[in-house]
């Protein structure tokens, strides 16, 4: 799938952990260990139910826009012409867009594949973690 990027001037988003993210992930994950306490199951099944839903969330939420494939990512670049995924350790990928990507005032989220590789690459930025500027170009190049 090609777009008409050519026009649109270029950006470079390091990755590291948003607290855009981070707070509401967390917030929401806690909230929802408290529900088998509210219900009429035995102690043991609480604490596991609740102990797996804080474990997996904080997973996600660690992984949330640092890996692809389970390599760390350095940083989602784009040029006004391509998408490229910068690798902490070897090359960089170029990616393309999928269809359908959330754009809104506040937040983007996307997701990329790799031409010939079955992985895809999921990206969510909030508009508070970058300058103002920069989210306005990335949001014209995902639409």
């Amino acid at each position: 799938m090609s777009r008409p990027y050519a026009s649109l001037p270029g950006a470079r988003i390091e990755m590291r952990p948003f607290a855009a993210i981070l707070l509401p992930g967390a917030v929401l994950a806690l909230s929802v260990s408290l529900v088998p306490w509210f219900s009429a199951l035995p102690l043991w099944t609480c604490l596991i139910a609740s102990g797996l839903v804080i474990m997996l969330s904080a997973r996600q939420l660690w992984r949330c826009n640092r890996y692809y494939e389970g390599e760390p990512v350095a940083a989602l670049e784009f040029d006004g012409e391509h998408w490229r995924l910068e690798l902490v350790a070897g090359p960089g990928l170029v990616i393309e867009p999928l269809p359908n990507p959330l754009v809104q005032p506040t937040l983007l989220a996307a997701e990329f594949s790799v031409p010939g590789r079955r992985a895809r690459y999921r990206w969510i930025l909030p508009a508070a973690a970058v300058d103002r500027e920069r989210f306005r170009r990335l949001s014209r190049a995902l639409r």
